[in-house]
């Protein structure tokens, strides 16, 4: 591992994730080569793609009475530890704030106000705090009641609970507010994650950090008010609960009606599992929904939402402060009148809803006085009825013929509503959510609704072309789902490739009922996606064969394209082509035929040639142009493998007998060096592309993947020099490697900064820290004195950089993928904890890893005998820990 770029070396099993999709998409190939963008960030650094954050805890008698067990949560303010109080033998959640020391008065003045409101409530559905201080470094921290339950969303999702359970833990959250408001406190930052409910079912609701007192206790207080309510960063997380007065900026105007809002849109997620309105886009937009869009109804979403419940509902999320419940006790109210069957508060303004809920709730009485109205009009109105017997007898066959028509009629608008729910659902809010962090869960569930749907509309309508390609698209992309980065196990591929043949399936029955139409080239796609998996497991002559089937699908589908459909035809058969050359690479890279290497390289130079003519051709279509970029880091890529593979080689000869293995040594450093000036070559053609095609976001990226290769390649050639015993010729690879990764991360930070919930930026930061620190280590390595100790300090920031990154995405998509590249930061930050001389941060660090890779093997997403823990282990022996916790 010491001699790798690579977080922790490969196995066989683990290199099998390596090879993302880059067959034709539906949209012609516009989406970026993900083969070329995985293989950069997983098979020569396999682990080095994603996200952490992990501390240590803080010293034993940090908090003087408690002694701290585990981390629970780190938010924007501080961080909860579970904690043992010591005197009283029970468990504790002890917040510290952060910046310990060095907060600030107003950090400590809201703190304090914290401290203030939390004492002096006093309710079994609001949190207790039990006791405050200050640390032995002069930081701040409480201690209150340890909740041991989950969140309320979590709950909700895991014990999908009824309507009745539903309103009735609702209730208990109002009860909670009601007696803060009662207190004079508004909470202002309501939403499910602020609110637990423990193991008997009680909603507790915590975190009044953002709360504050409906009088201020002086002008101080009123001005830290105004303070957190203009910075826009206490919207994180909590901007979908914000109420309009919130959203507006409006602080005068905050109060107990601004928490009878965030209820409102708590108790519509808890009930359709949605947000009232669209949330995910950027802060402008949804601000903007939030001050002026109607909320969605209730019943549109649930059918089983009736009429009272969503007046109440929408009662909450007036936009009008005056409109909406005026306490939460008001709210809790009227929801226990709804389960009592009383008339609620939010109709009283209709007459007749309240006589007809009176008359059901008193329907015995009722009931004995209409029976005795009937018994009196009885005999009058039977000589009318067989009077009218035989005229009614003549009507019922036309009103039966009309009823069955209208159901008919409504049966093709419900299906054709459902159809079209379907395709949004499909092709419009896969897409749109798709790089957010955390969607990944999501976005399955989304794929199998729709799945399951539109099976149900295909059982009237078996052999609907409409319905059947609309089941091809959605195992498609259920197979993409399952079989991209962030999903890296036996089980997944395989559930990926039963989707893809489903689809192809389909599509072949398609092209039975359409040959002269479209069909031929979504089969050939079909084969594309198929080799993909088949290249996952290490099946490359398969996905050759599959890869070759399709090149000859869309050659033929390009002879016969007329002139309009000729360049997209002939671009689809570019890329079929290049999966192919991609496919004798991979052969190559594991030995099957040496010649593989070249034939793929000229295979790449004759594609990038026909790439060049569509340019030449039409110097408009930026989908062309990034291919020119891509086609120089994929021949870089070839290259760096080659090179990478005889370096390996030389070392087993090497090993047999000292100096064999110099000359393979010098022919792959030429490589390397070839493959910098590729990769080179593709950031000036990505610079370029970019200032010729300012609206095409997505060169910002090819840029920033192509200055990674080029960072990547520098680096291949420090191990090359490394193993040829040239530290002057490394530390220079080393040094170039560094400075193509600080161009990179320049340009992976704007991208993060401008779209803070994008999880492929968050990953590409993580990723450039990652090779940063590998370089600064290797430079430290080379050193000696002071200039070793700050190389390997900097290399140590880049990797806890890094390892704040993983965290943070692991803990909100919580895929496997993300789970080993955090076992590979946890590992890095050991190993350079242990060579700056701390071998106990080293254990720790250690012990962390080797966790993440225990839950792996669990998982069965890897071997139990695997490389990767093999080097944690030895990492922990050289640390002087064993196996148990260090």
């Amino acid at each position: 591992m010491g001699d790798s770029d690579s977080n922790i070396p490969p196995t066989d099993s683990n290199k099998s994730s390596s090879t993302p999709d880059d067959s034709p998409t539906s949209d012609g190939g516009g989406n970026r080569d993900r083969n070329l963008i995985e293989a950069a960030l997983q098979d020569v650094t396999p682990f080095d793609s994603a996200p952490g954050h992990v501390t240590d805890l803080p010293p034993a008698d940090t908090f003087p009475g408690y002694e701290i067990l585990r981390e629970i949560h780190r938010g924007g303010q501080g961080v909860v530890y579970l904690a043992l109080q010591k005197s009283a033998k029970r468990r504790v959640a002890v917040k510290v704030m952060h910046a310990g020391p060095f907060m600030g008065s107003k950090g400590r003045t809201r703190f304090e106000r914290e401290v203030q409101i939390l004492g002096q409530l006093n309710h079994p559905n609001i949190v207790r705090i039990h006791d405050s201080g200050v640390t032995k470094d002069g930081g701040v921290f409480y201690v209150m009641d340890y909740i041991s339950g989950r969140t309320l969303s979590e709950f909700v999702q895991a014990k999908k609970p009824d309507l009745d359970t539903i309103l009735k833990i609702f209730v208990k959250i109002c009860q909670g507010v009601n007696a803060a408001h009662l207190k004079g406190v508004i909470h202002r930052d309501l939403k499910p994650a602020n609110i637990r409910v423990d193991q008997n079912g009680e909603p507790v609701i915590v975190d009044f950090g953002l709360a504050k007192l409906a009088v201020p206790d002086s002008p101080s207080e009123g001005e830290a008010a105004h303070e957190v309510m203009s910075m826009t960063g206490q919207f994180i997380g909590s901007l979908p609960w914000a109420s309009p007065e919130q959203a507006e900026g409006a602080h005068g105007q905050v109060d107990v009606r601004t928490d009878v809002y965030s209820l409102g849109v708590i108790l519509y997620q808890m009930l359709t599992g949605r947000f009232p309105y669209e949330v995910i886009g950027n802060m402008r937009d949804v601000l903007d929904r939030i001050l002026r869009a109607e909320p969605v109804k209730p019943s549109t979403v649930r059918r089983n939402i009736g009429d009272e419940i969503e007046t109440i509902v929408l009662k909450c999320l007036r936009k009008e402060r005056d409109r909406r419940y005026q306490s939460a006790g008001d709210l809790g109210r009227d929801l226990e009148r709804y389960m009592q069957g009383q008339a609620i508060e939010a109709k009283s303004d209709s007459g007749w809803y309240v006589i007809s809920k009176t008359l059901r709730r008193y329907r015995m009485p009722v009931g004995v006085g209409v029976a005795f109205l009937v018994l009196i009009a009885g005999s009058s109105v039977v000589m009318s009825v067989l009077y009218r017997q035989k005229s009614i007898a003549q009507t019922q066959a036309l009103v039966s013929a009309r009823i069955a028509e209208e159901r008919r009629v409504q049966a093709d608008e419900n299906a054709s509503i459902a159809l079209g729910l379907a395709g949004t659902m499909l092709y419009d809010f896969p897409p749109a959510i798709e790089k957010l962090v955390g969607s990944t869960q999501a976005r399955r569930t989304l794929l199998e609704s729709v799945q399951s749907q539109i099976a149900k509309l295909q059982d009237d309508a078996p052999s609907d072309p409409g319905l059947l390609k609309m089941l091809a698209d959605a195992h498609e992309l259920a197979g993409d789902l399952k079989s991209g980065l962030n999903m890296q196990s036996a089980g997944t591929l395989d559930e990926a490739a039963k989707h893809y043949e489903s689809s192809s399936k389909i599509r072949l029955q398609l092209q039975a009922l359409d040959p002269d139409g479209k069909a031929a080239s979504a089969v050939a796609r079909s084969d594309l996606r198929l080799a993909h998996v088949k290249l996952l497991r290490q099946d490359f002559k398969g996905a050759q064969e599959l890869a070759e089937r399709a090149t000859a699908s869309f050659g033929a589908i390009a002879a016969k394209a007329g002139d309009s459909e000729r360049r997209s035809a002939r671009l689809a058969h570019l890329e079929a082509q290049l999966k192919v050359a991609d496919c004798k690479l991979r052969r190559a890279e594991r030995g099957d035929d040496d010649v593989l290497t070249e034939t793929a390289l000229k295979d790449y130079s004759r594609i990038d040639s026909e790439f060049r003519e569509l340019f030449a051709d039409d110097r408009a279509d930026a989908k062309v142009a990034r291919w020119l970029g891509v086609m120089s880091d994929k021949r870089s890529l070839a290259l760096m493998t080659s090179a990478s593979r005889m370096r390996s080689d030389a070392a087993k000869m090497n090993q047999a007998k000292p100096g064999s293995g110099a000359d393979m040594l010098r022919k792959a450093a030429v490589l390397a060096d070839q493959a910098a000036e590729f990769s080179n070559a593709a950031a000036e053609e990505f610079a370029k592309l970019s200032a010729d095609f300012p609206k095409n976001g997505e060169l910002k990226r090819d840029a920033w993947l192509a200055w990674y290769m080029a960072g990547s390649s520098a680096a291949e050639s420090g191990r090359i020099a490394k193993s040829s015993d040239d530290p002057t010729a490394a530390r220079a690879a080393w040094t170039r490697s560094l400075d193509c990764m600080d161009k990179a991360m320049l340009i992976a930070k704007e991208l993060e900064i401008s779209d803070p919930v994008n999880l492929e930026a968050k990953r590409d930061v993580s990723a450039v820290h990652f090779r940063r620190g590998n370089a600064h280590r290797e430079i430290g390595l080379l050193a000696a004195g002071d200039e070793r100790i700050r190389s390997l300090e900097s290399s140590m920031s880049d990797f806890r950089s890094c390892l704040s990154l993983r965290e943070f995405i692991m803990q909100t998509d919580p895929m496997q993928q993300h789970r080993r590249d955090l076992a590979a930061a946890l590992y890095r930050c050991g190993q350079i904890a242990l060579e700056l001389g701390d071998p106990a941060a080293a254990r720790g660090f250690a012990h962390r890893s080797k966790d993440q890779l225990s839950i792996l093997i669990e998982e069965k997403a890897m071997e139990s005998e695997n490389s990767e823990l093999r080097e944690v282990q030895a990492l922990l022996e050289r640390a002087g820990g064993a196996d148990g916790v260090p």
